[in-house]
């Protein structure tokens, strides 16, 4: 609502910046989702489906949680571009996007590809979407793009990035020692949480967060 409150309101400056920072939060929140059940999948699928997985619902299961991931990024900018109330050329390029992968997967099984092509492809395309609303948004409003994307992307692309070396290493060290299942997505939830924190957030969002710990905790 503050987002187009603040665009009918004729300040555009603040309704970037309310949307870039509903982004960033958004990956944030799914990025604290994502590794925990990425790095445990296998084992919470056999405690849903025992021991009678599906042949590739691993690797579905793990292309549908990026492609969530992916999805996230659109926090905040769907919202900017609502507020603008000019949606015709977004909803055609989103319309465009996702129809892609369906036509090109067509093909692609045609050859042969394996079964997971489509969600590779909406992933892509997904990304091309994004790429395409902040082009629109800068020829409409002027939107500066690399501001926004520094932003909204930069400190959550790097918490995905030590997260993504953390679990690499963890998958290898688990395997070795044998760790608990349970105990294991609750340390990768753990590492998430620290990295989010301190690397997501802004300070004075770090604040907030522990006032309304403190304010949860001692009332």
């Amino acid at each position: 609502p503050q987002i187009t409150q603040s665009f009918g309101g004729g300040n555009l400056s603040r309704s970037i910046y309310l949307a870039s920072n509903t982004c960033r939060l958004c990956i944030l929140l799914m990025e604290l989702i994502f590794f925990p059940l990425y790095v445990e999948l296998n084992f919470i699928l056999n405690l849903w489906l025992g021991d009678n997985i599906p042949e590739g619902t691993l690797v579905f299961c793990k292309y549908t949680l990026l492609i969530a991931t992916v999805s996230s990024t659109s926090g905040g900018i769907i919202q900017l571009i609502n507020a603008t109330e000019k949606i015709k050329w977004f909803k055609v390029q989103s319309f465009i996007w996702n129809m892609m992968p369906l036509l090109i997967s067509y093909f692609l099984y045609k050859e042969g590809a394996p079964p997971h092509t489509i969600i590779l492809l909406f992933i892509l395309c997904d990304i091309l979407c994004r790429f395409t609303q902040l082009y629109l948004l800068r020829r409409m409003y002027n939107l500066d793009i690399k501001q926004f994307s520094k932003d909204a992307f930069l400190r959550p692309l790097a918490v995905f990035l030590l997260m993504s070396l953390f679990c690499q290493g963890y998958s290898i060290l688990a395997k070795k020692m044998n760790i608990e299942h349970i105990f294991g997505l609750l340390f990768v939830l753990f590492v998430s949480a620290i990295l989010c924190y301190y690397i997501g957030l802004r300070n004075n969002e770090r604040k907030k967060v522990l006032e309304l710990i403190k304010k949860k905790v001692f009332g």
